[in-house]
């Protein structure tokens, strides 16, 4: 099912990645879940929903952290790196993308990095 198609039901169905970093076209920001325990921050946490070229969920990545770090391979913040956010019909989850590139996610330390490739 395209992830423009699911419901956030739908989302917290996706398996988790059996890898500790993964490939993706874009990354779909999920909260936990209401009766889930929140982050030792008092934030709720996040999990990312990676997708394919085909706006199909590849996998389900962390649940541990709050916070999102997005980077550039080279740390060149400029034009060529245009982070980019929408909301998707269905579910109203964001979707975050950058124009032209694919993403790598990986985990930090209690946080997860997204970089574009």
């Amino acid at each position: 099912m395209r992830i423009e198609e699911m419901t956030r039901g739908d989302f917290y169905k996706v398996p988790f990645r059996t890898n500790n970093e993964t490939i993706c076209r874009c990354a779909v920001i999920l909260p936990a879940k209401d009766n889930e325990k929140l982050h030792c921050s008092g934030y709720r946490k996040i999990y990312i929903i990676a997708v394919d070229e085909e706006s199909k969920p590849i996998c389900k990545i962390s649940g541990t952290s709050d916070i999102i770090y997005t980077t550039g391979t080279n740390h060149d913040f400029a034009m060529s790196n245009r982070w980019t956010m929408d909301c998707l019909p269905k579910s109203g989850l964001l979707n975050l993308f950058c124009i032209g590139k694919n993403l790598k996610i990986g985990n930090g330390l209690g946080e997860i990095e997204i970089m574009s490739i």
